[in-house]
């Protein structure tokens, strides 16, 4: 009976039970060395470069995108100078 951390202990027993199963997980899990492999070593890296990567390309599509929101205004704001006749005339 695995007790979430969060959960009131109503009994002895109860806690009894949880400090036993934390004592059994730090015993077979916590205590025994943790071994990464090699394959597991390449794996990681292989799937941070792919990650710095992905935020690399999300970088460049936002400022693609920022780049083309500063254009859609510009026009816009084009387009409202000449429907209200406040377009700047060139001169020659």
């Amino acid at each position: 009976m695995l007790i979430p951390p969060e959960a009131l202990v109503r009994t002895t027993s109860e806690e009894a039970t949880a400090w036993a199963e934390n004592a059994a997980f730090y015993k077979n899990v916590m205590c025994k060395p943790w071994v990464v492999t090699e394959r597991d070593q390449r794996r990681a890296k292989k799937k941070a470069a792919g990650t710095e990567q992905e935020r690399e390309a999300k970088k460049g599509r936002k400022q693609r995108r920022k780049g083309l929101e500063v254009k859609r205004v510009c026009g816009a704001l084009k387009r409202h100078d000449r429907s209200c006749g406040t377009e700047k005339k060139r001169e020659p």
